[in-house]
């Protein structure tokens, strides 16, 4: 794309001397011509080139990272249970849950959510069966992370 820009301001009194400067622009470069012209005189001009950084482009993907972990938990047996933590990523991350190493994505007794990066899980009645480690492992293309904690249930 070319941008043409002139501008032209008198100097002298009664339109006797003029001076303008004439600029062209394009992808890379942007020259300057300024020249003084009297009634009658020789044209005298300037060549400028202005060198135009190139553009840098601005990548804003990452990696996962957990901005805020999963805390430990001890609840007693037939009570709820609410575990959280906050994830972020660009892509956004895919979120896989884990108890003793056995994904619960597709286990109808937890409830799991994320929304905006915060993940959420909820175990409406919890029993001694759902003592143990829990992990969420959150991955995207650039990365993975993962973080733990444990639930005791209490009789």
């Amino acid at each position: 794309m070319s941008v043409s820009l002139s501008l032209a301001v008198t100097v002298g009194g009664h339109g006797q001397a003029c001076k303008g400067c004439i600029a062209s622009k394009n992808k890379d470069t942007t020259d300057v011509s300024e020249g003084l012209w009297l009634e009658g005189k020789e044209r005298r001009t300037k060549k400028f080139v202005l060198q135009m950084p190139e553009s840098k482009t601005c990548n804003l993907e990452h990696p996962p990272k957990f901005l805020v972990p999963l805390k430990m938990h001890t609840t007693p047996q037939g009570y709820e249970c609410y575990m959280s933590c906050a994830v972020r990523g660009d892509p956004t991350p895919h979120v896989t849950w884990f108890r003793n190493n056995i994904s619960l994505n597709t286990n109808t007794n937890y409830l799991i959510a994320n929304t905006c990066g915060v993940c959420s899980m909820l175990i409406l009645r919890v029993g001694a069966k759902d003592s143990g480690e829990y992990t969420i492992i959150a991955e995207n293309p650039l990365g993975r992370a993962e973080c733990s904690t444990k639930l005791t249930v209490n009789d």
